[in-house]
C-alpha cells in the first residue's frame, strides 16, 4: 500500500506540471477565441424554414454581407433589418433587390447595430428580418435568421455622395462587391449647399472646388470608413483658394494634381487650373494651357497621362471632345480634338469616367431636345478616342447625376431624385443595369459623389 501511494505521488509531481501547462496554454487559446466555430466556419447564419441564409461577413462599420434566398412564391421585397432583439424592428432599408423568385439567391447588405469600439474577432450575435409584399399582402414582416459570427473584415471601399439643389447633406454607402451598395448613412454636411461644383476622391481624400451657385472656397475631408471627417477650408492657406469664384466647372485629380477646366465666374471661361494635392492640402493655384473655347457644364477625366473634356456648353451646346497630355509640374500640353460625342445635336451634364482602356459616359441633357439615356463608350489610345460606340442603355433618361466607377463598376446616384443604379463594365462594354439602395439625402441633382477606399 505504501510502494503504490508513493507512484502515485510519483506520477501526479512527474506529469502534474505537464497537465497545468497544458490547461493555461487551453484557457490563452479560448480566450482568444480559437475555438470560436465561427471563426473557422465564418459564422453561422441559421435560416427559418423557407429562407436561405448563408456566409455572413460583418465589417467593423457595422455591415452585415450575407446571401439570402426564399423558397416560398414570388415576392417584392421592401427591404431588410437587423436587430440585437426579438423585436421587430421599426425601420427597413431597400437592398435593392426588387422581384425575388422561388430558389432565386441574392447578395444582400445590412447595417446591424454594432459597437464603435468593435474590432477585428469581436464576436456578435443578432436577429435578420425581412419585410416583403406577396399575393395582394403588403408590409409583411418576418424574422428569418439568426446571426452568430464575429468581426472579420475593416473598412473597405466606400461611396461618399455631397450636396445637391438647396443641400449640403453628406452620406455614404460600402461598397458589397457585384455592384451593390449596403445602407446608406449620413456623415458629416459640407460646409454649404453643394451643387455644380466639383469634387474628386485622392489618397484617401476628398477635394472638392467651387459651387454652390458660384464659390472661390476649396475644401478637403479625409474618408475613412465611410465617414467624412470635418471638411477643412484651403483658405488657412491663402493658396488654396480657388484664383476665381467659379461653379460648372469640371476637375479631375492626376498623379498628385488637381486639374480644374473652364467653368463660368459667372461668365463661361475657358481658363484652366492646376494644383498639387496632399494629404487633404491644396495649392498653390496656377494657370496652364486653356481650353480652345469658353466652356461649361462639360465632363474632364483624365486617363494615362492625358486629360479628356467632353461636350459641354459654351456659346450654346458642343459635341467637340479635347484631350491634352500631363507633363511635369501640373501643367498641360495644348488641347487637341479628338472624335466627337455622337449625340446629336450636342450634349452637356453627361458623366464620363476612365476604366481599363476605355472612357463610358453616361446620360445628359441634349440641346432643345430633352434628357437622354443613351451610354457611350470608347477607346483610348494615347490622347485619342477610337470611336463611340453605344451600349446598354441607362434604365431611365438622366441628367445632373454623378457616377464613379471602382473594380470593374459604374456606380450612379441621383439626376431623377435618388435614383442609384450600378452596372459591370468590360471592353467598352456596360452590363445590365441593377438598382441599388435608394439615396436618402433628397435631391442629389446637381450633386458630386466620389468613391475611395
Amino acid at each position: 500500500m505504501e510502494f503504490r501511494s508513493q507512484s502515485a505521488m510519483e506520477y501526479l509531481m512527474t506529469y502534474g506540471w505537464a497537465i497545468l501547462i497544458i490547461a493555461v496554454v487551453l484557457g490563452a487559446l479560448y480566450s482568444l477565441g480559437i475555438f470560436n466555430g465561427a471563426n473557422f466556419l465564418g459564422g453561422t447564419c441559421v435560416a427559418s424554414p423557407g429562407y436561405l441564409c448563408t456566409t455572413p461577413l460583418l465589417a467593423t462599420y457595422g455591415t452585415l454581407n450575407f446571401t439570402f434566398g426564399y423558397q416560398g412564391a414570388n415576392v417584392t421585397i421592401v427591404g431588410f433589418a437587423c436587430t440585437n432583439t426579438t423585436v421587430a424592428p421599426g425601420t427597413f432599408v431597400s437592398s435593392g433587390i426588387a422581384q425575388l423568385a422561388p430558389g432565386q439567391e441574392e447578395e444582400v447588405g445590412v447595417s446591424c447595430p454594432l459597437s464603435s469600439s468593435a474590432t477585428i474577432g469581436t464576436p456578435y450575435s443578432g436577429y435578420l428580418w425581412v419585410e416583403y409584399d406577396q399575393a395582394g399582402q403588403s408590409h409583411l414582416i418576418s424574422r428569418f435568421a439568426t446571426v452568430r459570427t464575429s468581426v472579420s473584415t475593416g473598412a473597405g471601399a466606400f461611396i461618399y455622395c455631397l450636396g445637391g439643389i438647396s443641400t449640403s447633406n453628406t452620406y455614404s454607402a460600402p461598397l458589397l462587391g457585384g455592384g451593390r451598395l449596403g445602407s446608406w448613412t449620413q456623415t458629416t454636411s459640407y460646409p454649404f449647399d453643394a451643387f455644380w461644383g466639383s469634387c474628386n476622391a485622392y489618397q484617401g481624400y476628398d477635394y472638392c472646388v467651387g459651387g454652390g451657385g458660384s464659390s472661390n472656397a476649396v475644401y478637403s475631408s479625409v474618408l475613412d470608413g465611410g465617414k467624412a471627417a470635418q471638411w477643412k477650408a484651403q483658405a488657412i492657406s491663402p493658396t488654396g483658394n480657388y484664383p476665381v469664384s467659379i461653379f460648372v466647372q469640371s476637375c479631375t485629380i492626376y498623379n498628385g494634381y488637381d486639374y480644374c477646366v473652364g467653368g463660368a465666374d459667372p461668365f463661361t471661361i475657358s481658363t484652366v487650373y492646376s494644383a498639387p494635392v496632399s494629404d487633404g492640402r491644396v495649392g498653390p493655384w496656377t494657370s496652364t494651357a486653356g481650353y480652345p473655347t469658353p466652356i461649361e457644364y462639360q465632363e474632364c477625366t483624365a486617363y494615362n497621362g492625358y486629360v479628356f473634356c467632353v461636350s459641354g456648353a459654351g456659346f450654346g451646346y458642343t459635341d467637340a471632345v479635347y484631350s491634352s497630355q500631363i507633363v511635369s509640374g501640373g501643367s498641360l500640353n495644348s488641347w487637341s480634338p479628338t472624335a466627337s460625342y455622337p449625340v446629336s445635336p450636342a450634349i452637356k451634364f453627361s458623366s464620363c469616367n476612365t476604366y481599363n482602356g476605355y472612357i463610358y459616359c453616361v446620360g445628359g441633357e441634349v440641346d432643345s431636345t430633352g434628357v437622354t439615356n443613351t451610354v457611350y463608350a470608347s477607346s483610348i489610345s494615347g490622347g485619342t478616342l477610337g470611336g463611340w460606340q453605344a451600349t446598354t442603355p441607362y434604365p431611365t433618361p438622366v441628367n445632373m447625376h454623378s457616377c464613379d466607377v471602382y473594380d470593374g463598376y459604374i456606380y450612379c446616384v441621383g439626376g431623377n431624385g435618388g435614383v442609384v443604379y450600378s452596372a459591370p463594365l468590360g471592353g467598352g462594354t456596360v452590363g445590365s443595369w441593377i438598382a441599388d439602395p435608394q439615396y436618402p439625402g433628397g435631391d442629389i441633382t446637381s450633386g458630386q459623389c466620389v468613391i475611395s477606399g
